[in-house]
């Protein structure tokens, strides 16, 4: 008995903790980060402000929480586009096709307001962030991929390993993700990586990469 109480509790705390989640990314997208309060998110939800605060310690931490939730999909959806690839598909094509799967993620699924609030939590460290940079694991660890498959194969002729080269690939990209949080709207995401690492890749095939001082 007591077993299946518990059981029915953690049931109850799961379901409101994922009512408050998308309720709250609701509001944010409606009337946005600054101007949706606690109060605004329990009234929506239904629950006392106490209860929020079971689940949550900050608004911020609903920011992060909705991020890793979105990592889980993506993650799959980098795996899915690794692994249904031809043999004989080129692996910069393969690159580039990760690329534009990022960008739908970053700008349709979590959109602008997400991802600027995202970012002035890492930059002012206002809670632990470890969530908010398992996104750069997630994309690293397919990079790391491709490129190693890419040097095996002979197509990509580079002297630097492929950790480095994915480690690269990924603070390149998130250097444009906050370019794009900075100049949004006029800089569209997907263009302005596709075009950089066309050109990126095209120096990994014919010319390689140099060992610089």
């Amino acid at each position: 008995m007591q077993n299946k109480k518990t059981a029915s509790n953690k049931k109850r705390s799961a379901e409101t903790k994922g009512k408050i989640l998308k309720s709250a990314e609701v509001l944010f997208k409606e009337h946005g980060f600054d101007n949706t309060s606690v109060d605004s998110i329990v009234k929506k939800v239904g629950i006392s402000k106490g209860a929020f605060y079971v689940h949550f310690n900050s608004k911020d931490e609903i920011i992060a929480h909705s991020i890793n939730a979105a990592i889980s999909k993506i993650d799959i959806d980098l795996d899915s586009i690794i692994n249904t690839a031809e043999d004989d598909t080129p692996v910069t094509a393969t690159l580039l096709k990760i690329l534009e799967r990022v960008s739908f993620n970053k700008v349709e699924e979590l959109g602008y307001p997400l991802n600027k609030n995202a970012a002035i939590i890492q930059i002012n460290k206002t809670i632990n962030h470890d969530l908010l940079m398992n996104y750069n694991k997630a994309l690293y660890s397919a990079a790391f991929r491709l490129i190693t498959l890419g040097i095996e194969r002979g197509e990509f002729k580079t002297t630097y390993s492929a950790d480095a080269i994915a480690g690269d690939f990924v603070t390149t990209v998130r250097g444009f993700i906050f370019e794009w949080i900075s100049n949004y709207p006029d800089m569209k995401l997907n263009q302005s990586l596709q075009e950089h690492f066309k050109i990126y890749l095209a120096g990994l095939i014919s010319q390689g990469c140099e060992n610089r001082n």
